[in-house]
Formats: C-alpha cells, sequence, structure tokens
C-alpha cells in the first residue's frame, strides 16, 4: 500500500521563498500529481504547519489537461493527535481512478488505520469509501479485501462487497472473514484457514465458491488445511 505508482511527489519547503518564510514559518508542503486512465488528473497537495499545528490536505481535480483544477476533498489532521499521520494517491482496485489515501497512525507491526477516499472525476465527486485498521487493501472480483497482521503468525482478511452506489462501506457490506494462521507446531508445515460468513447476528463456518478467495488461505504456502475440525467461526 505504500507505493505510490507512477505520482510524482515534491517535497517543497517554504523556506524556499524568504517572504514565505517570513510569514508561515516551518511549513512544508508535499505535491503528488497522479493521471487517471480516463484522462483526468488528481493532484494531491499536503501542508505542515508546525505553528498551527495541523496537517492539511487538498486534493484538485482536473477533468482534462487543457482544463483548470478545482478542489474536490479537504482534509485536517492535528500533529498533536497524528503525528505521522500522511495521504497519498493509490489506485487499489485497478479501475483506472486514484483513491486518496488518509493514515492517521500505525502499530508496532505493518497494520495502520486508515481512510480511503474514491473520487468520481466525471461527476467531480469525492467520498469516504472504506476507514479500518489494515496493512493492505485490494479488490478480488466483486469484494474489498482488507489485510492484516493479527500476530506474528497469523493474519486477517475481511472481505466486503463491493458496492454499486458512491457510500461508505459497513458492517453490512461483509461477506466473508478469512483467518489464516502457521504451522502451530515445530515440526509441522501445515497452515489453518478459517473461513466464516455473517448469518444474521451470528457467524457461520462456510467455503466461498470464488477461487481468487480462497487463495488467500495460501498466505504461507498451499500446504493448508481450511476449516479444520476444531473451527470456531471468527468474525
Amino acid at each position: 500500500m505504500g507505493r505510490l505508482g507512477l505520482g510524482a511527489v515534491l517535497l517543497v519547503l517554504a523556506a524556499t521563498s524568504p517572504l514565505v518564510a517570513a510569514a508561515q514559518p516551518n511549513r512544508a508542503q508535499r505535491v503528488q500529481e497522479q493521471r487517471n486512465g480516463d484522462g483526468s488528473w488528481l493532484r494531491l497537495t499536503e501542508t505542515e504547519s508546525e505553528a498551527e499545528g495541523q496537517r492539511s490536505l487538498q486534493v484538485d481535480l482536473r477533468p482534462a489537461s487543457n482544463q483548470p483544477y478545482a478542489p474536490v476533498l479537504q482534509r485536517v489532521q492535528a500533529l498533536a493527535d497524528f503525528p505521522n499521520g500522511r495521504w497519498y494517491l493509490h489506485d487499489f482496485d485497478g479501475d483506472g481512478v486514484s483513491e486518496v489515501v488518509e493514515v492517521e497512525y500505525c502499530g508496532a507491526g505493518p497494520n495502520c488505520v486508515q481512510t480511503l477516499f474514491k473520487v468520481n472525476p466525471a461527476r467531480k465527486t469525492a467520498w469516504r469509501f472504506l476507514h479500518g485498521g489494515f496493512f493492505t487493501v485490494s479488490r478480488v472480483d466483486d469484494f474489498v479485501v482488507t489485510a492484516g497482521r493479527s500476530s506474528c503468525c497469523s493474519w486477517s482478511h475481511l472481505v466486503y462487497r463491493f458496492p454499486s452506489d458512491e457510500r461508505t462501506l459497513t458492517e453490512k457490506d461483509l461477506a466473508y472473514s478469512i483467518n489464516v494462521s502457521g504451522p502451530l507446531e515445530s515440526d509441522s508445515t501445515t497452515a489453518r484457514c478459517v473461513i466464516s460468513k455473517p448469518t444474521g447476528k451470528h457467524w457461520v463456518l462456510t467455503k466461498p465458491t470464488n477461487e481468487r478467495l480462497l487463495q488467500l488461505c495460501a498466505q504461507y504456502g498451499d500446504d493448508v488445511v481450511i476449516n479444520p475440525p476444531d473451527s470456531v467461526p471468527e468474525p
């Protein structure tokens, strides 16, 4: 998820201009610009001000190369709350239009609390699409899949149905929970994969028919048992 694709990232210190530096000390700006598959452009401008104690974001959209930029998304982070927060552009679902990824904070492992915003260049809109704590997010056919490390030797995947409208994913969109654990015994090479799905207020064991989702069980190789006899549904 840390990969920024083909976007150009520039770090510009306000101190390069004495006039700006005098008015706005301890201020830094980073710009990332990305061309979408439909010919539109996104420009992400992140500005951090120690004097104001905040980090701000503005995302501008240019529908075509001969048209001007116009803002579609603005965000603010308090430096005291999110000292290592950041934003970047990344096309996680491969539809040719970059999403805006907001990172709030990260734990000791690879997982970070993040929010993804999708952009519709034709409608000139942006909306909050997904929020949670995970390492990566990807699209698998008609599903959105987050992956996060749940312990030293296990990974958890939450599988959401991809919505057909512009809205935020919620628990009602959850289709499966896939939890993969590495070999528990030192002399074993067999991993465990527990797959559950919500049914009403409960979770039950299941096995998806989608082969690409089943491939998530191969986190530790092909030697894996899906839903062994002692499995317990895990949301």
